[in-house]
């Protein structure tokens, strides 16, 4: 699209590739941020690895992951830089996030220890990932802000309404199955996945997200 200077088309293809990283990447976080605790604890707590253990992990992911969006959206977009020859903007954006990311080390570190840590990476993404943005929409080639932000905003209700039914199917089956034992703690774990993952395709099917259609019928050719 750049070798051809067609910005209408360059601009579908970025705003596609945002519109995929918030469909599957917002409920990733949502679904993350609800059961890390319940998949720390089935994949780790054995042996040595003891609740305090499972529980300090599970926390350091819950932050990690609030930069799952943003750290996607970045591998959209960098590349974006490089075709249209505007390597500076990137460097820049990653210069910038990284000083970012080393500043909340440095200031918070030694009071919240590794949870700095996670928030700092976490930021930085955010911030890599708004400068490439801002950069790609003034420098290279206007982007559709309105309907990224409708999209992003049906994407969040419907990770919302998954998040809740997740939250109560752990809780239920946390009640029934416990954490003894690894079926327990796979049912507990996974469970929530499961019924999460159905709630949302309902939810965005109903929301009329696009990005919908095409994986449930490329699910039904498979089965």
């Amino acid at each position: 699209a750049v070798t051809r200077h067609d910005d209408a088309a360059l601009a579908r293809h970025v705003t596609d590739g945002l519109r995929l990283v918030a469909f599957l990447c917002v409920p990733a976080m949502v679904g993350l941020l609800v059961d890390a605790d319940a998949v720390i604890r089935l994949i780790y707590q054995h042996g040595r690895f003891a609740p305090r253990d499972t529980a300090a992990t599970a926390l350091a992911l819950e932050l990690y992951v609030i930069g799952l969006p943003a750290y996607a959206a970045v591998k959209v977009m960098a590349p974006v830089c490089y075709a249209a020859d505007r390597t500076r903007l990137a460097v820049i954006a990653s210069l910038v996030a990284v000083g970012c990311n080393l500043a909340i080390n440095a200031s918070l570190h030694l009071r919240y220890g590794f949870r700095a840590l996670a928030v700092g990476t976490a930021t930085a993404a955010i911030v890599n990932a708004a400068i490439l943005y801002l950069g790609i929409h003034r420098g290279i080639v206007r982007l559709p802000h309105r309907e990224l932000g409708g999209h992003l905003a049906k994407v969040g209700l419907a990770a919302a309404i998954m998040g809740g039914a997740a939250w109560a199917t752990k809780l239920g089956l946390d009640d029934v199955a416990g954490h003894a034992g690894l079926g327990a703690r796979a049912l507990v774990a996974l469970g929530p996945v499961v019924v999460g993952a159905l709630v949302y395709a309902v939810a965005t099917t109903a929301l009329g997200i696009a990005e919908t259609r095409p994986l449930l019928d490329r699910l039904r050719r498979r089965r």
